[in-house]
């Protein structure tokens, strides 16, 4: 069964590190989360809001690959639960606060 991999942390803690090596050992396609910015989500900030949408966008394309029948490995720091979730495929829950 093939998978999307989620590699999270706080800044310089060697998340794409070890996503580069991880991704050659599952002969999987790697996104990393600055790359992805720079190239596809020009659009997106770093509000809370542009953060869940990054996360949901990067879920999306690793859906992609594992339903091509591939291994998928992001890094990213993905800081909320809100992120988290939706990069997961969750919908997002609104806050009523």
């Amino acid at each position: 069964m093939h998978k999307k991999i989620l590699i999270m942390g706080l800044p310089g803690a060697g998340k794409t590190t070890l996503a580069r090596q991880l991704a050659p050992r599952l002969n999987a396609v790697h996104y990393n989360a600055d790359d992805v910015r720079a190239n596809i989500n020009k659009d997106l900030g770093f509000s809370e809001a542009d953060r869940v949408e990054h996360a949901r966008r990067m879920g999306w394309l690793c859906d992609q690959v594992v339903r091509a029948g591939c291994f998928a490995v992001a890094d990213f720091i993905c800081p909320t639960p809100g992120a988290q979730g939706v990069f997961r495929g969750r919908p997002r829950v609104c806050d009523l606060a």
